[in-house]
């Protein structure tokens, strides 16, 4: 049945009346969603300008940074997690010479340093170049970054101003040693006229010529001194077997054992493989110049000890303990400084060899008490080819440090 006309305009009216408020609402969220684009707009192309704003600084940054890198006169290397070179700047590459890419750090340190020669944080090179070798973690990321100096110019200059200073401190003694040569030197000659004298029975001109070569002898212990200190010692390259080294001491001691009234030596230890690379004579000498002077000083009949080990540290310890009076705490210290000597006829040139010794080997050397009563003399070298040259925070220790035990 069909409506009446009047209802059927009426539904229509109010169909047309919900259109268009439809209508109204749909245009009010077109014109707020335009209005919304539009802000968004504006924000990203704000944001996009400062990214781009942030990047083309990040790339300055870089590009700065890549540039001081590679004009950076130190070396620099990035290892990661597994110890291979990540990268690497070009100072590093003159030092360390290429291949270094993707190559393990522990192959280029035995391709490029001299094995065991090092003194703390420093290496040699092949070539023989000094370097300064730091390391740090690296904070975001697993890895490590390595930092190369070379400190070559820097350790000749270092070499040419103890020269100077020894050479100048020589005008300190100058008298002195005048005065101690001329002390032997005219007992020399006193014991030396009388052997012209015909009259002389044979058992006194023997000891008199005994006398005169003693003298002579003192003499040329001084001079050998002087010149010593004057010099310096230099590192050598000879693989030296501490084994050897103790046997030639102790040979060498022999007759100053026997004038003590048989004195002896009392050598322990487990070295026998232990090596060192340095000078062998230099070696041998500064470790006599210790043991005599402990025998010297120790009543006769008595024994010097010598004790050598090889720490964890890859260092070889070397203990010369005698029975002698001992030295008090506050001339420890003093005793290696050049021309202070305990003793009357003493130069005082000894035991500031010995140390020049020691540290021309990245070594060290205390003093501290004898279990004996006496003074332990200790020596410690680093042992030739122990571990990779990447020291970390190893630092070799003045004498009396605290590695004493």
């Amino acid at each position: 049945m069909n409506r009446p006309t009047g209802q059927h305009a009426n539904e229509l009216q109010q169909a047309f009346e919900q259109f268009n408020r439809m209508s109204r609402v749909l245009a009010d969220s077109y014109h707020e969603l335009e209005g919304q684009v539009a802000r968004l707009t504006s924000e990203l192309a704000a944001a996009r300008r400062e990214t781009v704003r942030q990047l083309g600084e990040t790339q300055r940054l870089a590009s700065r940074m890549q540039n001081l890198l590679e004009t950076l006169p130190a070396g620099v290397v990035v290892l990661d997690g597994d110890g291979c070179i990540e990268a690497f700047n070009p100072a590093a590459a003159d030092l360390l010479e290429e291949p270094l890419k993707n190559q393990l750090w522990d192959d280029v340190s035995d391709r490029s340093f001299v094995p065991g020669v090092t003194d703390g944080g420093e290496v040699s090179l092949r070539d023989g170049r000094r370097v300064s070798i730091s390391r740090r973690p690296l904070t975001k990321e697993s890895g490590t970054l390595v930092l190369l100096t070379d400190v070559t110019q820097a350790r000749q200059l270092q070499a040419m101003l103890d020269r100077e200073r020894r050479l100048s401190s020589m005008g300190e003694v100058a008298a002195k040693l005048a005065h101690e040569i001329r002390t032997p030197l005219s007992t020399a000659v006193l014991y030396a006229s009388q052997l012209s004298d015909s009259q002389l029975s044979v058992a006194h001109r023997e000891r008199f010529s005994a006398r005169v070569v003693s003298r002579l002898q003192d003499m040329e212990q001084m001079v050998n001194d002087m010149l010593s200190f004057a010099r310096g010692e230099q590192m050598g390259d000879d693989e030296v077997r501490i084994a050897e080294l103790i046997e030639e001491v102790r040979q060498g001691l022999e007759p100053q054992l026997a004038a003590r009234g048989n004195a002896r030596v009392d050598i322990t230890g487990d070295f026998d493989e232990t090596t060192l690379r340095g000078n062998r004579q230099a070696l041998v000498s500064a470790l006599s110049n210790v043991s005599a002077n402990g025998i010297q000083v120790s009543p006769p009949g008595s024994t010097l000890r010598i004790h050598v080990e090889r720490t964890a540290s890859h260092m070889a310890t070397i203990r010369i303990e005698d029975q002698g009076p001992g030295i008090p705490e506050p001339l420890r210290e003093r005793v290696f400084e050049p021309f202070f000597s305990t003793r009357e006829n003493g130069t005082g040139l000894g035991l500031a060899i010995v140390r020049s010794v020691v540290k021309a080997h990245n070594g060290e050397i205390a003093i501290s008490d004898g279990e004996q009563g006496g003074t332990c003399i200790i020596l410690r070298f680093p042992v030739s080819g122990a571990g990779h040259a990447l020291p970390s925070g190893c630092g070799a220790s003045e004498s009396g440090g605290s590695w004493i035990d």
